[in-house]
C-alpha cells in the first residue's frame, strides 16, 4: 500500500503511531498482530483522506481492502469489525500529539 501514488507517506507514518501506542499498551501479539495493524493503517487512511473526493477515496480504499486481503490475508469485513475495538483502545484520540 506504500507503493501506491495516492497513498501519501504521512499515511503510514500515522497508521505506524497507531501501532506503536498499541504495542507500547501492550495489546498487540502474534495473534492479532496482523489485524491490528490493518485497521491502523485504515484509521490512517480515513484520516488523511477524509477531505479527498468521493471516487478518489474509494478508489484508495477499495486498493487497501484489496492488498490487505493480498498481503495479510486479512479480510474486509475483519478490519471492519475490528475497527471500534482499536479506536476505543487508542481512546479514540487519532491526532498525534507532536510535542
Amino acid at each position: 500500500i506504500g507503493d501506491n501514488p495516492l497513498v501519501e507517506v504521512s499515511t503510514v507514518a500515522l497508521a505506524v503511531i497507531y501501532l506503536e501506542k498499541l504495542i507500547l499498551k501492550r495489546l498487540v501479539n502474534k495473534q492479532n498482530r496482523r489485524v491490528i495493524a490493518s485497521v491502523c493503517l485504515f484509521l490512517a487512511l480515513k484520516m488523511n483522506h477524509e477531505c479527498a473526493g468521493g471516487s478518489e477515496r474509494n478508489q484508495v480504499l477499495q486498493v487497501f481492502f484489496q492488498e490487505m486481503e493480498e498481503t495479510f490475508s486479512v479480510s474486509r469485513r475483519k478490519i471492519l469489525d475490528s475497527e471500534f475495538k482499536v479506536l476505543s483502545w487508542l481512546g479514540f484520540d487519532l491526532v498525534p500529539n507532536l510535542t
